[in-house]
């Protein structure tokens, strides 16, 4: 968390130098990475989390089909 806040700080307050800052950004995407996903999937698995937003998906499609119609 404070490697990206120091990260979106520099790239406030140097925009032409933000290409420098990707290793510091990607380690701390990769360490806040487990932090990401706990919230994201709130404790459910990873296939039950992926089968839900795929029926949502399908549905979707389903719904917008039957308005072709």
């Amino acid at each position: 968390v404070i490697s990206i806040s120091l990260v979106a700080i520099d790239l406030v307050l140097y925009p032409e130098t933000w290409w420098c800052q990707w290793p510091i950004g990607m380690w701390a995407f990769v360490t806040a990475f487990p932090l990401i996903k706990s919230f994201v999937f709130r404790g459910q698995d990873l296939r039950t989390v992926i089968e839900r937003r795929l029926h949502k998906m399908a549905l979707r499609e389903v719904e917008r089909f039957d308005d072709d119609l």
